[in-house]
């Protein structure tokens, strides 16, 4: 892999985008329910484009011009290749945000079972 594949693939985010791209086009806003912040969707989607993972599509209509965003064939190829790395990735992560729930509800618990004693 090159190393700038690897440097953005390190960052917040990026997993997540090439992903979900990996599904089909998606416009911003359906990659902003990523649960990704609006400014790292935008700056994951700028390096991936620059990186040329990514390719813009432009959709015209009468009243707007719509962007989509899309795989390139080097995304698509990347993709593939840590396809198992980056499902396990998502599940390891999904599993760290329970575990935080649940230490939020422990120290609730204890917390409530303080204020009562």
């Amino acid at each position: 892999m090159k190393d700038e594949y690897s440097s953005f693939v390190a960052k917040r985010g990026s997993v997540e985008v090439l992903l979900e791209l990996d599904k089909g086009t998606r416009s911003f806003n359906q990659l902003k329910s990523l649960g990704l912040s609006p400014n790292t969707v935008l700056n994951r989607l700028r390096e991936a484009q620059e990186l040329g993972l990514v390719k813009p599509l432009l959709l015209s209509s009468e009243k707007r011009i719509r962007i989509r965003y899309g795989l390139s064939e080097d995304g698509r190829n990347l993709v593939s290749r840590f396809h198992l790395a980056a499902s396990r990735y998502l599940k390891l992560q999904r599993q760290i945000r329970e575990l935080s729930e649940d230490k939020k509800r422990a120290f609730k618990r204890i917390a409530l079972e303080l204020v009562r004693s």
